[in-house]
């Protein structure tokens, strides 16, 4: 299996050197500013750029939608240097307006290089079947990777040059640079953007099927953020030092590498709907157990545990299921409409998880969760089957 996993990434190796590149430079990127702006007292400058970013991402399939025409290669010419920009522009911290314009020109940039991305895998599946599963699955893996490894390298030069602002300055302009670098790599065919019919569009032929698939995307967006957020914090309330706390959360992370490699296996993604209603079964008992007989330390790091495990089979399977329900003809459209229906969901999600729990303390924030798991699955497993129903 491992031999033919090999001969799958070198078939694709454009797409994973890409992949692998932007997500390792967005990880460093990313990291360097928040302590960058951290460093330099404007945190609040960040949060604004990071709002900024996260709504323009999620309304940027509204000029995705209507590149109609476009080959992949020419929309990432143009998309890449825009994320460039962005990320450059987050060397001044001191100006709200900066980090505003900085964010916004960062989340389209970025949000439509992911419609890309997530295009080309699609395209790639379509003439390689026997390769879709892992070409869907491992992007999660290679994200969750470099999200690891980005932090470390970012880390360790921030350390090396402490005494300055020159480790900083070297991570982001770095990581921009990579950013315009990778924006020259060759997209193999002459894949274009499906032609629609005229006018502004924003919403799938069969609207009201475009509606509802936004209202399931939201809601599995808010449950996703819930909790994951703030497990550091959680941990620090529960009596955890900063040093166990920081060697947990680290765990984490490698619990949630492990899960993508998991469930990159056959058996479990050649049957996606299924695998994933168990995948959140198994999270939803865990959640029973602890508010049942297990309401300790220990209990709660085991939720958080099966949480990092089980959130990686929530993204790998629900792409996946996505590939299989999207109509072909309109893949691009549905693309954005569930990245943007993601991001909002997981831009409210958070406050809520964050206030429940602040006012109510972690057993109503986990019979929420749980709530809102059964809900999110059930809707999202319904509306899965009539789709593809329909497309097949």
């Amino acid at each position: 299996m491992f031999k033919n996993y090999l001969k799958v990434v070198a078939r694709h190796r454009s797409l994973y050197i890409f992949i692998t590149f932007f997500y390792l430079a967005m990880g460093i990127s990313r990291y360097a500013q928040l302590l960058l702006f951290q460093k330099h007292n404007n945190l609040i400058n960040y949060s604004l750029s990071y709002s900024s970013m996260a709504i323009a991402g999620a309304f940027a399939f509204l000029i995705a939608n209507n590149l109609t025409g476009w080959t992949l290669q020419k929309i990432v010419a143009r998309t890449i240097p825009l994320y460039a920009l962005g990320m450059f522009l987050r060397l001044y911290t001191s100006s709200p307006m900066i980090a505003i314009i900085s964010g916004a020109i960062s989340g389209i940039g970025a949000s439509i290089t992911l419609l890309v991305i997530r295009t080309w895998l699609y395209s790639l599946s379509d003439q390689y079947p026997s390769d879709k599963d892992f070409l869907i699955s491992a992007r999660y893996t290679i994200v969750q990777v470099c999200s690891l490894v980005s932090t470390v390298l970012a880390g360790v030069l921030i350390t090396l040059l402490s005494n300055s602002d020159q480790g900083y300055i070297i991570n982001i302009v770095g990581s921009s640079l990579v950013m315009l670098l990778i924006s020259r790599i060759d997209f193999p065919g002459n894949e274009r953007i499906q032609e629609q019919k005229k006018g502004f569009i924003y919403l799938p032929n069969n609207k009201q099927l475009g509606i509802l698939l936004y209202l399931s995307v939201l809601i599995l967006g808010i449950t996703s953020s819930l909790v994951e957020p703030i497990i550091a914090a959680i941990l620090r309330d529960i009596g955890f030092k900063v040093a166990t706390t920081t060697l947990l959360t680290s765990t984490f992370g490698l619990i949630t590498i492990l899960g993508s490699f998991f469930y990159q296996l056959p058996w479990i993604t050649k049957v996606a709907n299924k695998s994933f209603i168990i995948n959140q079964t198994l999270l939803l008992l865990g959640i029973i157990g602890y508010l049942s007989v297990f309401t300790t330390k220990t209990g709660a790091i085991l939720v958080f545990a099966l949480s990092s495990f089980t959130i990686a089979g929530f993204f790998i399977l629900k792409e996946i299921m996505e590939y299989d329900m999207f109509p072909k003809n309109e893949t691009m459209i549905y693309i954005g409409l569930v990245q943007s229906a993601f991001l909002v969901g997981d831009a409210v999600g958070s406050p809520i998880g964050t206030s429940i729990y602040t006012k109510y303390g972690l057993n109503i924030l986990f019979i929420l969760y749980a709530v809102a798991i059964v809900i999110s699955t059930i809707a999202y497993s319904v509306l899965y089957r009539y789709m593809k129903n329909k497309t097949q």
